[in-house]
C-alpha cells in the first residue's frame, strides 16, 4: 500500500486548521446538545472536508496507481462516496440545514446551478487540461504552450475594463459608507 503524499499531507492539514477556524467562528458552537445537534455545524462541515479530500485525492492520484487496482485508491473512493452521500442525505432531511439543497427544486435556481456547474467544466479544460494536451500529445514545450494561450488572458484583461465601462464605472464605491 501507498503512502499519501506530501501534497495530500499539506492539503489535509490546512482543511483541519480551516475546520478549526470555522469552529471557531460558528455561533452557538459549544451550546450544542444531542446527536443531532453534533451532528449539525462542525462535524458536517469536517464530514464535507473529507469527503471532498478523498474524491481529490482519488481523482489526482487515480491514473498513477491504476484506478481501483489499487486498494489505496479504491478506499478513498468509498470513503469519498458514503461521506458525500450521507451529507447529502443528511442535509435534505434537516428541519435547518447548513445546505439548503433543498432550493434545487426550484426551475429557475436548479437551472442556474448547473449552468455554474457547466462553466466550472468549461473552464478547468480551458485552463489545465488544454496544456497538457498541448505538451502531452502535441509535444509543445510549457512555454510554447503558454504562448498559445496566453492571447485568452490578454482577451480577459482588455474585458474587464470594458465591462467596467458598460456597468457604468465604479460610481458606487465611491459613495460614503453608511454610519
Amino acid at each position: 500500500m501507498t503512502k499519501p503524499s506530501g501534497e495530500f499531507i499539506a492539503r489535509a492539514v490546512l482543511a483541519l486548521v480551516v475546520y478549526v477556524v470555522l469552529a471557531a467562528l460558528m455561533p452557538n458552537f459549544h451550546s450544542a446538545v444531542g446527536i443531532a445537534a453534533l451532528l449539525d455545524g462542525s462535524v458536517m462541515t469536517g464530514l464535507v472536508a473529507v469527503g471532498v479530500g478523498c474524491l481529490e485525492f482519488t481523482l489526482d492520484k487515480g491514473q498513477e496507481k491504476d484506478w481501483f487496482g489499487d486498494p489505496m485508491i479504491r478506499a478513498f473512493a468509498i470513503l469519498a462516496a458514503a461521506t458525500l452521500i450521507f451529507f447529502t442525505w443528511w442535509e435534505w432531511h434537516h428541519p435547518d440545514p447548513i445546505v439548503d439543497l433543498k432550493l434545487l427544486k426550484n426551475r429557475n435556481f436548479g437551472t442556474a446551478v448547473f449552468l455554474q456547474l457547466i462553466l466550472g467544466m468549461v473552464l478547468f479544460g480551458s485552463t489545465v487540461l488544454i496544456p497538457q494536451y498541448l505538451q502531452g500529445l502535441l509535444g509543445y514545450t510549457a512555454e510554447r504552450a503558454g504562448m498559445v494561450l496566453s492571447p485568452a488572458g490578454f482577451v480577459m484583461m482588455l474585458m474587464m475594463f470594458v465591462m467596467r465601462v458598460v456597468m457604468g464605472g465604479c460610481r458606487h464605491l465611491s459613495a460614503p459608507l453608511p454610519a
